[in-house]
């Protein structure tokens, strides 16, 4: 038997080494248009490569994929983070789990997940062709006639395609060559990105952090995410921002019709206690330079920014600052607004978007259309957010495949 994978990213990685020692006797080859295989693997986690997460309970794992979660059950069940650990262990990569819960190699080398593939699909029955384009797929009869840009044509008896998305300038034939076979296309959108904002002092608050904030984005119906953020020379980045994006994929925004992004800056304290801590400060520090106070709650620079959104001098004694002018403090460190316009397409991470799932048997991860065609991986209309699940839902529909394939 012989098996064609279009794409060596993780998902097409992760099938051909299953279906390589399972089923040894199978001839395998694994297309791949970039000149090394697991190329996005390297830039995960800043190069880390965070392979998966340390959650256990599934339910709780699946609320991490606003599409696709439904239809990956299956797959989870069956290959759940643990099994995916046990894997990579088995085959000799040492790994450790971040307070965080993501889940990295020990050696923290992102290489070093790709070189367990390299060892198990070093075999002579696997062929991998890099620097390679696939133009069209054909069945005939029983097989499929795969031509390449280079004008040579490979005969086989089942397709995968594990093409991946759209970012990091993905070949996106995957979706053609599945179209072609009669598969729907779900609308394909950038996901985990980073913001581009209205407001011109944003530059100014560059490289100020939160660990833990509360995101509220105003669109047909509110999203709402916790989580920590950075202010970049453009807008708003990291994992709480990147996961809010995701839930707003198909939401349309720009300069002229934005979205409205309103970040509690100090989730853990009520409005309530907020007042009563400029209350017992009015009591201690009624001569200090209220900007002084406000600094002990939030940056200087962010403080400084508020102060002049509200036309509010800081820099008078706490005495000095009214009762309103309070409230309206309180109520903008709750409730900062920030006027969204773009994506930073740039720091695209994931497609939200894919083949339709209700055309995929979720058990095979076959074709309901064309039989002996699988897909695996971010081709498919699954997506989540940040922390190892996007590699987690490839590791799971990739060997998903691999086992499914005799």
């Amino acid at each position: 038997m012989r098996i064609v994978i279009i794409g060596a990213g993780a998902a097409g990685l992760m099938t051909a080494s299953v279906i390589c020692e399972h089923n040894p006797k199978t001839e395998i080859f694994l297309i791949e248009k970039n000149d090394q295989v697991g190329k996005k693997i390297l830039l995960t986690g800043g190069g880390r490569c965070n392979l998966t997460t340390g959650l256990t309970d599934i339910d709780e794992i699946l609320k991490k994929y606003p599409r696709g979660s439904r239809f990956l059950s299956y797959a989870m069940h069956e290959f759940p983070p643990k099994k995916i650990c046990e894997f990579f262990e088995n085959h000799g990569l040492p790994l450790k789990i971040e307070k965080d819960l993501r889940v990295f190699p020990k050696s923290e080398k992102a290489q070093d997940v790709i070189n367990v593939f390299q060892k198990i699909l070093y075999s002579p029955n696997v062929k991998i062709l890099l620097e390679t384009k696939v133009l069209q797929v054909i069945k005939k009869r029983e097989k499929f006639e795969i031509c390449l840009d280079d004008n040579e044509k490979i005969i086989a008896d089942k397709i995968v395609l594990t093409c991946g998305g759209e970012s990091l300038n993905s070949n996106i034939n995957g979706y053609d060559i599945a179209k072609s076979f009669g598969h729907s296309i779900k609308q394909l959108r950038p996901s985990l990105t980073s913001f581009i904002v209205k407001e011109k002092f944003i530059k100014n608050l560059a490289g100020i952090a939160f660990e833990t904030v509360s995101l509220t984005i105003k669109a047909k119906r509110d999203f709402t995410f916790s989580g920590s953020i950075l202010f970049t020379h453009q807008g708003l980045s990291g994992p709480a921002i990147f996961a809010i994006s995701a839930l707003v994929a198909y939401e349309e925004f720009c300069l002229k019709n934005p979205l409205i992004l309103l970040i509690d800056l100090r989730p853990e304290i009520s409005f309530e206690a907020l007042l009563e801590f400029f209350k017992q400060k009015s009591i201690s520090d009624d001569k200090k330079k209220f900007v002084n106070i406000l600094s002990a709650l939030l940056p200087k620079n962010l403080a400084m920014i508020l102060g002049d959104n509200l036309k509010i001098n800081l820099e008078k004694k706490f005495n000095e600052i009214s009762k309103k002018e309070l409230n309206q403090i309180v109520e903008n460190i709750k409730n900062f607004k920030l006027t969204l316009i773009g994506r930073n397409l740039e720091s695209q991470m994931v497609t939200a978007g894919g083949v339709n799932l209700r055309e995929i048997d979720k058990q095979t991860m076959q074709s309901k259309i064309c039989s002996d065609l699988y897909f695996a991986g971010e081709i498919l209309d699954i997506d989540g957010f940040t922390g190892g699940f996007n590699l987690q839902a490839a590791w799971a529909t990739g060997m998903t495949v691999g086992r499914s394939i005799k």
